[in-house]
């Protein structure tokens, strides 16, 4: 499996893989994107913005460095071969799961996120549930009559693993149809009336008490004065703060997994999406782990 993989690892993922207890990998691919490209330069970008990131966390007093984590690199991907990459993130999700490793995914598009849940999926069954923060609904049945797409992800998530199976928060932007849909879930939360911390603090998780948590972040849920650097920016996101509210109410929930996706590195120039991007990066890690 190893021979898959490659690119330099992040300072404080040394351990190796049978050691390990999370294990980070890169899926550097954006075939579908719609409105600007630049999604598979991430998982690069992330390694080198983490240059300029502690490994120590001030607001959990915890390090990096004295966790069990293993870098596997990046899955190397066939641009332009949709089914075929989605095959490949399956496979090697599943030889992960099976060691009975938690996964952190960095992407890459959206779509990226559904062959992850699929596999969750199959290795928890229904006791997974699916935590979606994204600025986008992301339920169309199809863009630019193309089914496998970012825009559509989760609305292949549902017909995999049911509509009872998602919570969306901070959704801000879709067309009519998706809105329609969005509110057909009975777990939709802090949707486009201004976020703050006590409206974080208001929302509902105890119905996740007894599940296995999949997090799923689409980065262009902050707002771009944050993170400019994404494929789809959206005004009127969630600030770092409101993420962090969100992280400590996910204490003593079990977070099985996590992705990362939509970075697109290049589109600012000044590097500071990336370096943010790290940073979010690192408090999800403590989260998990």
């Amino acid at each position: 499996m190893e021979s898959d993989f490659y690119s330099d690892n992040f300072y404080f993922a040394r351990t190796p893989l049978e050691q390990a207890d999370l294990v980070i990998w890169g899926l550097p691919w954006d075939c579908t994107a719609s409105y600007r490209a630049g999604t598979r330069e991430a998982p690069y970008a992330l390694r080198r913005a983490f240059e300029a990131v502690e490994s120590y966390s001030p607001y959990c007093d915890q390090d990096l460095e004295d966790l069990r984590i293993h870098d596997a690199g990046n899955l190397e991907l066939p641009f332009g071969d949709t089914d075929q990459t989605l095959a490949l993130i399956r496979r090697h999700t599943q030889r992960f799961l099976q060691q009975n490793k938690k996964l952190i995914s960095l992407g890459g598009e959206h779509l990226l996120t559904l062959p992850l849940i699929e596999q969750y999926y199959k290795y928890f069954g229904p006791d997974l549930h699916v935590l979606h923060l994204d600025a986008h609904c992301d339920l169309r049945e199809e863009y630019l009559g193309v089914k496998f797409s970012h825009a559509s992800v989760m609305s292949l998530a549902r017909e995999h693993i049911g509509i009872d199976n998602i919570s969306h928060f901070f959704i801000r932007s879709g067309s009519r149809e998706e809105w329609l849909r969005l509110h057909q879930s009975p777990h939709t939360h802090a949707l486009t009336y201004p976020c703050t911390l006590d409206t974080i603090d208001k929302i509902p998780l105890d119905y996740l008490r007894n599940k296995k948590l999949y997090l799923t972040i689409d980065l262009d849920v902050f707002d771009p004065s944050l993170i400019p650097g994404t494929g789809v920016p959206d005004s009127g996101g969630i600030k770092f703060d409101d993420f962090m509210k969100f992280l400590v109410r996910l204490n003593g929930f079990n977070l099985v997994g996590c992705d990362l996706m939509e970075l697109a590195p290049q589109i600012d120039p000044t590097g500071a999406s990336s370096i943010t991007a790290a940073k979010i990066l690192r408090e999800t890690i403590f989260k998990m782990v």
